[in-house]
């Protein structure tokens, strides 16, 4: 497993802000994080987005 680059922590972040107070799916997340950090590849995105929908379930599990 790779770590984490400041610009990966900032996409889980930005991706987390979509899900949870924007109410975007994922798929508007991963397309919605292009917007705000242009030339990103489409799996990073992809695996941000999914990173942040995982510790947005776990957070919810728990409450």
């Amino acid at each position: 497993m790779r770590g984490r680059t400041a610009m990966d922590v900032r996409m889980v972040h930005k991706a987390m802000f979509l899900i949870r107070e924007v109410h975007a799916s994922r798929q508007d997340a991963v397309h919605a994080l292009l917007e705000y950090f242009p030339g990103t590849a489409f799996e990073d995105r992809l695996r941000c987005v999914h990173e942040a929908w995982d510790m947005l379930s776990r957070t919810a599990h728990r409450v």
